[in-house]
């Protein structure tokens, strides 16, 4: 059962986002572990995240 407004990803750490985390925390955790170190790099991580 999806949350409306969820992620749109099928990723482990984006699906237990949904269910655990407020907005994006984990996600951005989970790109700067990947080795994201620009926003810019993030922003594709995280699609659906507002750039302000």
């Amino acid at each position: 059962m999806r949350q409306k407004g969820g992620y749109g990803q099928f990723c482990p750490v984006a699906m237990a986002s949904e269910v655990l985390c407020t907005r994006w925390t984990m996600l951005i955790l989970r790109e700067f572990c990947a080795g994201s170190t620009r926003f810019n790099e993030l922003r594709k991580g995280v699609p659906r995240m507002s750039p302000t």
